[in-house]
């Protein structure tokens, strides 16, 4: 079937010329800070990659954007690029605006034009001026122009025609879209199986979906059927069984029949749970509790963040540094 090339809009992205030496694994890698230069470090705290670059990404599928401030020598204008886990520039700057893959493909832009490209760096769907556009999800990704939405695959082929309104990504084989101000989702088939109701909708994850009812967020199942009655001023997915809510501004954890584990004590810095422990923050310092809301890891930090593959970043007065889940200092905090 003869391939839809589509225009498009969203600037981001990343070019991406993934080599077969690439063997680390892209989730151990951490992005740090030294002397004002960003380098990455594994899980024991060595530097994989020495910091060289102004700015750069986490590693996805294997490559991470990063950007250099002067890529062209007649103008300091900044653009793009690619490094592999070696530290190596697989795909040179050359995009004005580029994000980190999903699903093997990438959405770049060049001047006025967007496209997506593979991890060759080639460009495989063309794209221009949507008024809007999302990365590929559950290997579909949602395009918008003047109201109009449709789902492309990896392909370009349009796999979803024509609907109107504004689309999220697929998650969990559902996608929200708004239609005339309310949130409804729908199938890969693109058929309502939850026609538009709600004033604002989220992804799904771990089943559930946070839906929005006046002022007040809840949550539905995939059939449409609210579980957790909208009550919280905020809301947020669930994550190791728990969600993070707040009924005023405070913030505690619920479970999933919407019982507080972990009441409502904590600042807005708070963060999920994550391989056991949350990060919680109240009187300007941040620590970390375990499920049964007990201190594990004592208020020391300005700012915490969640685990993620035994380490956890935290700053100390600006200064970016990881401990592990002994509260041990993998990196000392450096700027």
């Amino acid at each position: 079937m003869k391939r839809f090339f589509l225009l498009f809009i969203l600037a981001l992205t990343v070019k991406v010329a993934v080599e077969a030496q690439v063997k680390k694994d892209s989730g151990n890698l951490f992005s740090v800070l030294q002397n004002g230069k960003l380098g990455f470090i594994d899980k024991t705290g060595k530097l994989v990659i020495k910091p060289q670059f102004e700015y750069a990404n986490e590693f996805s599928e294997g490559l991470a954007q990063f950007t250099n401030p002067n890529a062209l020598d007649k103008y300091p204008f900044s653009k793009d690029g690619f490094i592999d886990t070696n530290g190596k520039v697989v795909i040179k700057p050359q995009f004005d605006n580029a994000y980190n893959f999903s699903e093997g493909r990438a959405l770049v832009k060049i001047g006025d034009s967007y496209n997506f490209i593979d991890k060759k760096g080639e460009i495989v769907i063309k794209v221009g001026e949507f008024h809007d556009a999302r990365s590929f999800h559950e290997g579909l990704a949602a395009i918008r122009m003047n109201g109009e939405v449709w789902f492309i695959d990896t392909t370009g082929k349009i796999i979803i025609s024509k609907q109107y309104g504004y689309a999220k990504d697929f998650s969990e084989g559902f996608a929200c879209i708004y239609v005339r101000g309310k949130a409804g989702y729908i199938d890969k088939s693109g058929k309502f199986i939850i026609q538009p109701q709600f004033d604002e909708g989220f992804d799904f994850s771990k089943g559930l979906a946070i839906i929005k009812v006046g002022e007040r967020f809840g949550y539905i199942n995939k059939t449409g059927k609210i579980i957790i009655k909208p009550q919280f001023k905020s809301a947020y997915n669930f994550s190791d069984g728990l969600a993070r809510v707040s009924t005023n501004d405070k913030f505690g954890f619920i479970n999933q029949n919407g019982k507080f584990i972990i009441g409502e004590k904590y600042n807005v810095m708070t963060d999920d749970f994550s391989e056991g422990l949350a990060p919680v923050c109240s009187l300007d310092k941040c620590g970390y509790v375990n499920k049964l809301g007990k201190t594990v890891i004592k208020p020391l930090f300005d700012s915490a963040y969640s685990f993620r593959n035994g380490l956890a970043k935290i700053q100390i007065g600006g200064r970016i540094g990881y401990i592990d889940k002994t509260g041990n200092y993998i990196w000392k905090p450096s700027d």
